[in-house]
């Protein structure tokens, strides 16, 4: 039986006529421009992100916050990602890739943009949930670069994308350096000035970016797919007469969810990809509660918990921001080890075993040490939990079908955020509380992650990416 098999039996051939054309077209400099535009959307994203992680222990002084209340402050971006995930994903799928790329950047910027103004936490907190719910739509740049090149170029694509995971966050943290210590208007500058990615990546798609091929050829645009192929490597495709293929029904979760195999599939990754999330942002989160905290260096063996309120109001300073600079090294760690992994022993293996080591790292965060150990160790965990996340996202725009397979990648990345709401509740409250507690829930939800996604037998790994259940021959010389 076929790795799609529990997919669809039908599908894979489906697939593999269109799979052939952009195979034609190889990886030409047009797919690296494209691959960039969608690369400074992931940028911008994680900018986004690093806003809400480097601004907690910030206004946590500034506004007089309980603990709790910083937490909430930090994940209501994560609650307008989870709203947001499900609704571009089908959007994308009924309306198409590009337009929907154009409507959370300008979304997404505005919100960013207007949270800078915020006089107080309410406002605060509203600005940044409507700038996560247009963020909750950025998976679909990783379907639109999936979607843009043959089965043989799709982790170097993805590639390229994690790569700008790492830059996000390095240039996040170094912005930080330079404005959030500007005393009065720092964090508001800050804030202000990570909106510009956004912005500037709806200028992009709108001036030089296609809408892509799969996408238009279920769309029964077949001549306009293959201009798009076309355009990509004209000289390879020149005999090429794509048959149409019209699937009107599109983007529906009752596709995704009709059969009982696809259901469980996508169930079982949703919950993997929450502990993933969950995880990933608590190794960040209690990186920054140690650096924080006076007590994760000064004692014996085992990292003490606060105990009075003053000591929990511990702003970060210039040395922990550049900590910080240097622990965005993670990110292009993972990326490296994720594009040879995955191409090397397959996705299935790659999530597995780089989620069993991640999960035994966390292990290290109950012992007492300075900020450069602690930063190595962040390190290590941060780029094995990270290369799971990055594989994992390949992987679930590899398995559907392209007439869901956006909203297939909405429903996990809206599961994942509920993962992001509740992880600055353990390292930025329960650690506050008791600190071994927070570490323990890590690090068994870490290996009850293994658990997931071995359950998982499906293996994508050069395999043609599908487009429909049942079409007509699609591809004629």
């Amino acid at each position: 039986m076929s790795s799609y098999g529990s997919v669809g039996d039908s599908e894979k051939a489906a697939g593999a006529d269109i799979e052939e054309a952009l195979g034609k077209a190889g990886f030409t400099g047009r797919h690296v421009f494209l691959l960039l535009t969608m690369a400074v959307a992931i940028l911008a994203d994680q900018m986004e992100l690093e806003v809400g992680m480097l601004l907690g222990p910030e206004l946590l002084c500034l506004w007089d916050l309980s603990a709790l209340h910083e937490a909430m402050l930090t994940s209501s971006v994560y609650l307008g990602m989870c709203l947001g995930g499900v609704l571009w994903g089908s959007v994308s799928d009924r309306w198409g890739r590009k337009p929907t790329i154009l409507a959370i950047n300008l979304l997404g910027g505005s919100f960013a943009l207007l949270s800078s103004y915020a006089p107080g936490p309410v406002t605060y907190f509203m600005c940044r949930m409507g700038a996560g719910f247009a963020i909750g739509g950025f998976h679909v740049c990783y379907t639109y670069a999936t979607e843009s090149v043959g089965s043989a170029y799709r982790a170097r694509a993805c590639f390229l994308l994690f790569i700008s995971h790492f830059l996000g966050l390095f240039l996040g943290s170094t912005l930080a350096v330079f404005t959030i210590p500007v005393e009065g208007v720092g964090w508001r500058l800050y804030v202000a000035l990570s909106s510009i990615p956004i912005f500037s990546v709806f200028l992009l798609v709108t001036m030089f970016c296609p809408e892509s091929p799969r996408y238009l050829l279920i769309s029964g645009k077949s001549e306009e797919a293959l201009e798009v192929i076309q355009g990509y490597n004209r000289d390879r495709n020149k005999n090429v007469f794509l048959t149409k293929v019209d699937v009107s029904k599109r983007g529906s979760l009752g596709d995704l969810f009709g059969k009982f195999s696809r259901a469980r599939i996508i169930l079982t990754l949703a919950a993997a990809w929450l502990l993933m999330k969950f995880q990933n942002l608590g190794i960040t989160l209690m990186f920054f509660e140690n650096l924080a905290n006076p007590h994760s260096s000064d004692c014996d063996l085992f990292v003490e918990t606060y105990d009075e309120f003053e000591e929990k109001c511990h702003t970060l300073q210039e040395h922990d921001y550049i900590m910080n600079t240097i622990y965005s090294s993670s990110f292009l760690l993972a990326a490296v080890m994720s594009v040879i992994c995955a191409d090397t022993i397959g996705r299935r293996w790659t999530l597995i075993s780089f989620s069993f080591i991640s999960a035994s790292c966390l292990g290290l965060l109950y012992f007492c040490m300075d900020s450069y150990k602690l930063t190595a160790v962040a390190i290590l965990t941060k780029s094995f939990s990270m290369c799971s996340l990055m594989v994992m996202v390949l992987y679930v725009n590899e398995l559907f079908p392209t007439y869901i397979r956006s909203v297939a990648c909405g429903v996990g990345d809206c599961f994942s955020r509920l993962g992001l709401i509740a992880s600055p509740f353990v390292a930025q409250f329960i650690s506050k509380t008791h600190y071994p507690t927070a570490v323990t829930v890590y690090l068994i939800l870490g290996y009850l992650l293994v658990v997931l996604v071995q359950s998982v037998k499906e293996e994508t790994k050069n395999e043609p990416q599908i487009d429909c259940d049942k079409v007509e021959k699609e591809f004629v010389d």
